[in-house]
């Protein structure tokens, strides 16, 4: 069992970063995402024996995550927090006062998609996940994801250049 044990979590510190990532993106609140990776990382330990294929740890412990959310949306009063209020606190340091108005600026046009759209957008771009494993966790096959991740993007590209077209009115007014 310790050995066991031992696997688990030198699986777990390979990939805490990517998992602590998503699960603030997908929350938009540190306190939450803390909770829900917590949940998620001790469901996942509880039927690592089941897992058929190593190679798709990181796939099924972001699976885990998501599952573990969405049941938290359902049981709580869960208020989604704007992505600006968070911006600070997961970038820190790391980006420079323009670098952060750009990642504002995504965020705003990440929330005008709607929640599938966002999560697909998240999953394959941010969390850079093969479409095949999107597939596995939402039950469909590649070429449908693929075809979605496609046209999430075209949305978001749109939504991004008016989010442009507004903010160089206003610069110059």
């Amino acid at each position: 069992m310790s050995e066991l044990k031992n696997k688990y979590f030198e699986m777990i510190e390979l990939i805490i970063t990517d998992l602590e990532k998503y699960v603030i993106f997908i929350t938009r609140n540190r306190e939450i995402a803390k909770d829900v990776l917590s949940d998620a990382i001790l469901k996942g330990f509880n039927s690592f024996q089941s897992i058929k294929n190593i190679s798709s740890f990181k796939y099924y412990m972001l699976t885990i995550i998501r599952r573990t959310f969405y049941e938290y949306k359902r049981k709580s009063n869960y208020y989604d927090e704007s992505y600006k209020t968070i911006i600070d606190s997961i970038y820190s340091d790391e980006l420079s006062p323009e670098d952060k108005t750009d990642v504002a600026i995504l965020y705003d046009a990440l929330d005008k998609l709607n929640e599938s759209d966002r999560e697909l957008i998240i999953l394959a771009e941010l969390s850079e996940m093969p479409h095949k494993e999107i597939a596995d966790m939402l039950g469909t096959n590649s070429n449908n994801i693929k075809t979605k991740v496609y046209r999430a993007k075209k949305k978001l590209k749109e939504i991004l250049n008016d989010l442009e077209l507004q903010w160089c009115k206003n610069e110059r007014h």
